[in-house]
């Protein structure tokens, strides 16, 4: 991460508002008024509405004839979709930037977990939310610093769309420091090019937050069909129907 934000106009509205829907600011289900949320950040309707398009397109809100814009609401139907989608994409791309990665990466890496793991417990949520994300494009070769590919962009786009369920999962110190605990591991695995091994330790890693949402939104949930069957093909079906 940089003390410079670089980030334009629209990716800071749209970041402030994604961090609003995550901290239970804005309820699922409520009617967004743009004069108000533009009044409310300081900035003019062209961006927001820009940045309002683009929440849309990744799931966080919703438009209605009536209503207008609104939070989107949470169901556990989205979090085994997203959770299908995460186990498809993310562990294989972990596997092939453990494989391809360079120096650079390497120690963009170690950083990381040098010196900010060693105090994410006592970090804001929101700086956690940051250094969680940082840390897991880059295994996923999908950093700002990584060339761009089809896979990279799907991945991407999977990861932010699931943001929104992550925020309670961070509230508790212990997944915080088993998080934490296992980013270290894949790391280990990563920088030692162990391709294989790296892919399946991060799909038991995500696998974790998600039956964690599940079971949080909808304790008597049986998850079934492409979750279990992305499961079985990483020998995790056990894991899957475990409670927390």
């Amino acid at each position: 991460m940089s003390s410079l934000d670089t980030r334009t106009l629209v990716d800071r509205i749209a970041d402030a508002l994604r961090l609003e829907v995550m901290t239970g600011q804005l309820k699922p289900g409520s009617r967004i008024r743009q004069e108000d949320v533009a009044n409310r950040l300081g900035v003019s309707r062209t961006p927001l509405r820009e940045a309002l398009r683009r929440l849309q397109a990744e799931g966080w809100f919703e438009s209605h004839p009536r209503q207008g814009i609104v939070i989107a609401g949470i169901s556990v139907e989205e979090v085994a979709a997203l959770g299908t989608a995460r186990l498809a994409l993310e562990p294989t791309a972990a596997r092939i930037a453990a494989a391809t990665h360079d120096e650079k990466a390497a120690v963009r890496l170690q950083w990381l977990v040098q010196e900010w793991h060693s105090k994410d417990v006592y970090l804001p949520l929101a700086d956690f939310q940051e250094l969680n994300t940082d840390y897991h494009l880059e295994i996923y070769g999908a950093g700002p610093e990584w060339p761009v590919t089809e896979l990279t962009k799907l991945t991407v786009s999977v990861w932010e769309k699931f943001s929104r369920y992550r925020f309670n999962y961070w509230r508790d110190e212990q997944h915080v420091l088993l998080s934490s605990d296992e980013h270290k591991e894949i790391t280990r695995l990563w920088l030692a090019r162990d391709a294989e091994a790296t892919e399946h330790a991060v799909a038991g890693h995500i696998l974790a937050s998600i039956t964690d949402q599940i079971y949080t939104l909808a304790p008597d949930y049986e998850p079934a069909g492409p979750l279990r069957a992305i499961c079985e093909r990483y020998g995790l079906a056990d894991q899957l129907s475990q409670r927390p």
